[in-house]
C-alpha cells in the first residue's frame, strides 16, 4: 500500500511541474486548479499501472496525457498538449538512462529537449498581443508589446502589471498626461475613485510612482479576467503603434 501511495505522491509532483513548465516555456499562466486535478489524475492512473501493468503500455500513457491536457489546459489544449508530451518524452528519456544507460533514452532526451526549446522559441517570436479593456462604458483596443524585460508587479500580491501609454490612459479613463505626471497630486484631488500608486524603477530613474488603477473586464491575449493596470504618463511608442507592455513576467 505505502507503495502505491508513493507512486500517486511521486507522479502528481512530477505531473504538476510538467504542467507548470509547459505553460512557462510558452509565456502562458497556469491555473492552480486545473493544474491540480491533471496532476492528481496523472498520478492516480500512476499507482493502478502497479497493478495493471498492461495500462503503462504507451498507447495508454498517450491516451493519458491527452486527458491530462484537457483538464490542465482546457480550450488551449492542442499546442500546450503537444509542448507537455515532449517533455514527457525528455523527462522519460532521463528517466530511462538512470537505469539502463541505453541508446534510446539519449535520444528521447535529445529529441523531447531540442523541441522544446524550438516550441518556445517559436511562440517567444510573437510580440504583438492584443488587450480590450473595459471601464465605466468605455472600451478600447489596444496593441501591447511583449516585453520580457517588463517585472513589474502589484507590491501588494505580487500579480503582473499591464502598462499602458498616456494616450490610451486618456481615451479609458479621461486622465490627462499632466496629471498622470504628478501622480502623488492627482491622487489627493481623488479624479477617480479606486486610483493607487505603484512604486516603480529604472536604470534612468531609480525611484518613481505611476498611477495605476484595477480594471475588472480585461483581456489580454487569450486571457480575459481582471488586471491592475499602471498609466505611464508618455507614449510608449513614437509612432503610437504601441500602446500597452506586457511581458514575460506580465
Amino acid at each position: 500500500m505505502a507503495l502505491y501511495v508513493f507512486a500517486v505522491i511521486l507522479n502528481f509532483l512530477v505531473n504538476f511541474l510538467l504542467i507548470i513548465g509547459t505553460n512557462q516555456v510558452i509565456d502562458e499562466h497556469s491555473n492552480l486548479k486545473r493544474t491540480i486535478v491533471a496532476a492528481a489524475f496523472g498520478g492516480i492512473y500512476a499507482g493502478i499501472c502497479l497493478r495493471f501493468y498492461a495500462l503503462g503500455a504507451w498507447v495508454w500513457r498517450l491516451c493519458v496525457l491527452f486527458l491530462m491536457s484537457k483538464l490542465a489546459f482546457g480550450r488551449a489544449f492542442g499546442k500546450r498538449g503537444l509542448l507537455m508530451l515532449v517533455l514527457h518524452l525528455a523527462v522519460s528519456g532521463i528517466a530511462a538512462g538512470l537505469y539502463t544507460n541505453g541508446l534510446w533514452s539519449v535520444i528521447l532526451t535529445v529529441l523531447g529537449g531540442a523541441a522544446m526549446l524550438i516550441v518556445g522559441l517559436m511562440d517567444r517570436r510573437t510580440k504583438i498581443v492584443p488587450v480590450e479593456l473595459a471601464y465605466e462604458g468605455k472600451r478600447v483596443q489596444l496593441t501591447a508589446l511583449r516585453d520580457t524585460g517588463n517585472t513589474l508587479r502589484d507590491p501588494l500580491t505580487g500579480k503582473p502589471i499591464l502598462v499602458i501609454g498616456a494616450d490610451a490612459a486618456l481615451e479609458l479613463t479621461g486622465l490627462t498626461q499632466s496629471q498622470l505626471r504628478q501622480p502623488v497630486d492627482t491622487m489627493t484631488k481623488r479624479f477617480l475613485p479606486g486610483l493607487r500608486l505603484i512604486p516603480y524603477r529604472t536604470i534612468d530613474k531609480p525611484e518613481g510612482m505611476l498611477l495605476g488603477l484595477w480594471i475588472r473586464d480585461s483581456k489580454i491575449g487569450k486571457h480575459r479576467c481582471g488586471t491592475l493596470v499602471a498609466f505611464a504618463p508618455e507614449r510608449l511608442s513614437e509612432d503610437g503603434s504601441i500602446q500597452a507592455l506586457t511581458g514575460g513576467t506580465v
